[in-house]
């Protein structure tokens, strides 16, 4: 209880959320919530992602700094981070915070393998299957989890799949 005071304390310090879903308190509750879930990831089935909407300016970068900081093993990046990086975070259930994410909307330039991991980690069991060198006998297969809490700052909403994951915010 005194951590999500806490938690709850430190948001509304940091963020105002006028004009946002709800009122100044409630939204406090619900990003202290989502950051406490993160914690306990391993009794979770599903996610949902949070997706921090706003102009520039208006403080989504703030807020998922604030909130990745304070999250299991969370790690802010940029959508140009390397899909290994990603998908090491995720292996070990840590939060990953995508910053300027709008890009990941444009199915075009987005890497394929970063999309994939992005969509399809917001459930429990889902994995990645790799191929890596086993000394002389060649190669072995090893499975990645991906099921992780992600977070997302963008100008804009995220496209259709993407939006069916997240709470927008």
């Amino acid at each position: 209880k005194d951590v999500f005071q806490q938690l709850k304390d430190l948001i509304d310090y940091y963020i105002d959320f006028h004009r946002s879903l709800a009122d100044q308190e409630t939204m406090c509750e619900l990003i202290a919530t989502y950051i406490m879930s993160t914690w306990f990831i391993a009794a979770i089935n599903v996610v949902g992602y949070l997706w921090i909407n706003g102009e520039r300016g208006s403080g989504k970068s703030e807020l998922l700094t604030l909130a990745t900081l304070y999250s299991h093993l969370g790690l802010l990046v940029l959508a140009g981070s390397t899909y290994a990086t990603m998908r090491d975070i995720a292996d070990m259930g840590g939060t990953i915070g995508f910053d300027d994410a709008e890009n990941l909307s444009d199915t075009r330039s987005t890497d394929p393998d970063k999309r994939s991991l992005i969509l399809g980690g917001n459930r429990k069991g889902i994995t990645v299957c790799l191929k890596e060198p086993d000394g002389k006998n060649g190669y072995k297969n090893r499975r990645v989890h991906v099921f992780s809490p992600r977070l997302f700052s963008a100008i804009k909403n995220p496209e259709p799949i993407l939006a069916s994951r997240s709470i927008i915010i």
